[in-house]
């Protein structure tokens, strides 16, 4: 079960990463957020899972200069 503080942190990771890469707006880091987050649904322990989330979309938008969700397959 997803709690209101994980859905709190995943809205705040949105809007660092919104203000740090601006030249890829707010939709297209919503997009790759989308992707990352939604690769842990089935965790079972989510104390962790908005800091995995973060590590995954900087190693994301580190790697590629046009950022594509389908770099997640």
């Amino acid at each position: 079960m997803v709690s209101n503080e994980e859905r709190r942190s995943i809205a705040d990771l949105i809007e660092r990463l919104t203000q740090i890469h601006p030249e890829l707006g707010r939709e297209k880091i919503t997009e790759v957020v989308t992707m990352a987050y939604g690769t842990f649904d089935s965790a079972r322990i989510r104390d962790f899972v908005p800091l995995f989330v973060e590590r995954r979309v900087h190693r994301v938008l580190g790697e590629h200069d046009d950022v594509m969700p389908a770099s997640f397959a």
